[in-house]
C-alpha cells in the first residue's frame, strides 16, 4: 500500500503531528511524508 502524508504548517505544530503520525507508519515501505508545497501533481496520481 502506498501512503502519502501531506501537511502544511506555518508555526510547526501541524508538522509535529504529521511526523508523529509518520512514526506509526515507518514500517510501511511505501510511506512518504511531504510538505504540501513540495508535492507535484504526478506524485498524487502515482
Amino acid at each position: 500500500m502506498k501512503t502519502l502524508l501531506l501537511f502544511d504548517s506555518y508555526f510547526g505544530n501541524t508538522e509535529k503531528i504529521a511526523r508523529a503520525i509518520a512514526e506509526a507508519f515507518i514500517a510501511e515501505s511505501d510511506f512518504v511524508i511531504k510538505r504540501s508545497s513540495d508535492v507535484t501533481a504526478n506524485e498524487l496520481y502515482d
